[in-house]
């Protein structure tokens, strides 16, 4: 159920592509100043999950609400509340990144300091001199980047960020998750898909962990550690049955003997 709290919720969505049901009467919340996680195995839902809750899907049945609206009816006023980060930009590959920026800050309505904004955070992650390379160059690592930074940078009430840290290395990830909690110091909200459980741990305030399109557990990963009875959201996953034991990797393997 919605709350004055919650910049975003899904009740009880569900959505198929033809005879493939990606989400399963799913429903979480996005309370404001919040960051959310969405955790689970590859084909769980959770990129069909971002985009239902950022209005660029349908729900079959079941309500999405953004900000008391349904985002698939937002006006363009209030889709400006929005700002979404695809795994990786597609479409524009004939552009530089500069380009890209300008094209993105003219498409989103952004303010005039926001290109600044978009290059001093580049720099930071080490895009200064990819600048005016086209998008098709770049590896896959370097146009998350793009991809993030565009997004994030427009400082939006809550951003989504789909595939967050994959193909990233491992001081942009630190970047990241600075960034992020600075935007988050801002009273803004995000919505994250990942597969990296060390990283929703570090990260989030609260982890929904989705399996076959459904929500098998939510809660804080101190609250989950705690109920599961378990060291870290890892061996969340283990003690669920999600992750397979030592033991059925030495049976799967034939035993533990040598040859």
């Amino acid at each position: 159920m919605t709350t004055v709290n919650d910049v975003l919720t899904l009740e009880e969505v569900t959505f198929s592509y033809g005879s493939i049901h990606a989400v399963r009467s799913l429903s979480l919340r996005v309370p404001y100043g919040r960051v959310v996680g969405l955790i689970g195995p590859n084909g769980s839902g959770k990129s069909t999950t971002l985009r239902l809750a950022a209005g660029l899907l349908k729900p079959d049945t079941g309500q999405a609400t953004f900000d008391g609206c349904d985002p698939n009816e937002l006006s363009v006023r209030t889709k400006s509340k929005l700002a979404f980060a695809p795994d990786v930009p597609t479409g524009f590959d004939h552009l530089t990144v500069a380009e890209y920026v300008r094209f993105y800050a003219a498409l989103q309505g952004a303010g005039s300091d926001y290109v600044a904004r978009t290059e001093r955070i580049a720099s930071l992650w080490r895009l200064d001199g990819f600048r005016n390379r086209y998008l098709g160059e770049l590896n896959h690592g370097n146009r998350r980047k793009v991809a993030i930074i565009t997004a994030a940078a427009l400082l939006r009430p809550v951003t989504f960020i789909d595939e967050a840290i994959n193909g990233l290395d491992p001081e942009t990830v630190l970047s990241l998750e600075a960034m992020v909690h600075e935007i988050q110091g801002r009273g803004r909200s995000f919505l994250i898909a990942t597969q990296n459980v060390d990283f929703a741990e570090r990260l989030c305030d609260v982890v929904y962990l989705i399996v076959d399109g459904k929500v098998f557990a939510e809660g804080s990963p101190s609250q989950l550690r705690s109920e599961y009875e378990a060291p870290d959201l890892i061996g969340v996953f283990a003690k669920v049955g999600f992750a397979a034991t030592p033991e059925e990797i030495s049976d799967a393997l034939g035993g533990s003997s040598s040859e």
